[in-house]
């Protein structure tokens, strides 16, 4: 009898030794399933920040160029305002310019007709009253004529110069809406803050520059590196660094050539 209970004992023994084994194996099978769980849901809210960051970026750049469209639409308002004032001052002074020479014509016709009346040879110091007073209305239309003449081409000069604008308007907005950048455009590194990692431009707006573009950086005609254009002002850009287009140990210098070469990203 004692011998069958010390080989229970025994069987016992082993049997709770291999359950506290096995209780064992799962549990660490458990806690490298967590640890896992716990790196993926890591990585997944590092993802998460970086595309909040990233949707932030590109809301700010759309609010800028958004700002920007509008400011440049109100100037197209403005330019063909003042377009079409000018067009309307130049049709007041070609009027003038037409009823000027309607009364020099009128007044020389008067004078012709005047002449008929006299013998041939008459001297006109001579003639009547009435005819020097047509000579010098003649004279007073004339150069009345010729200041309206001058007004009329100043007037029309300003008329062109609007109309030019406003087309010229027209078509930077219409750039803006296609997000067309022209090819070739280029400038020059004027600053790079190494601890941010971005660089100042002296090309923007006027120049046709775009916010989300990428520019290439060439120092002696060779790549250093590329950017991305983040915002733009009138006549400078701020860009980032594109991490991995930089040489090993290679940084943008100040003075570094920046050149357009594809299409708007």
């Amino acid at each position: 009898m004692a011998r069958l209970l010390l080989i229970a004992s025994i069987l016992l023994g082993f049997g709770t030794a291999f359950l506290g084994y096995k209780t064992k194996q799962q549990a660490d099978e458990l806690q490298g399933k967590l640890k896992s769980t716990s790196a993926s849901l890591n990585q997944t809210r590092t993802k998460l920040t970086s595309a909040e960051k990233e949707l932030g970026e590109t809301k700010k750049t759309l609010d800028d160029t958004t700002a920007t469209l509008k400011q440049k639409e109100e100037e197209v308002v403005n330019a063909k305002a003042a377009a079409e004032k000018a067009k309307a001052d130049y049709a007041t002074a070609q009027a003038a310019v037409d009823e000027a020479n309607k009364k020099i014509q009128a007044a020389e016709a008067a004078v012709e007709e005047l002449k008929k009346t006299f013998p041939q040879g008459v001297d006109m110091a001579t003639l009547p009253q009435t005819l020097g007073q047509l000579q010098t209305d003649i004279a007073k239309f004339k150069t009345e004529r010729d200041e309206a003449v001058a007004v009329a081409e100043s007037l029309k000069a300003r008329s062109d110069e609007l109309t030019a604008s406003v087309e010229t308007k027209d078509r930077t907005i219409q750039e803006y809406k296609t997000g067309y950048v022209r090819q070739g455009l280029s400038g020059k590194v004027v600053a790079y803050n190494p601890g941010w990692n971005f660089v100042v431009l002296n090309i923007g707006d006027k120049a046709g520059l775009k916010a989300g573009v990428q520019m290439v950086v060439l120092r002696g005609g060779n790549m250093v590196g590329k950017l991305k254009v983040t915002s733009v002002e009138p006549n400078t850009a701020i860009a980032d660094v594109l991490p991995g287009t930089l040489a090993r140990g290679d940084s943008v210098q100040p003075g570094d050539s920046v050149v357009f070469e594809g299409n708007r990203r």
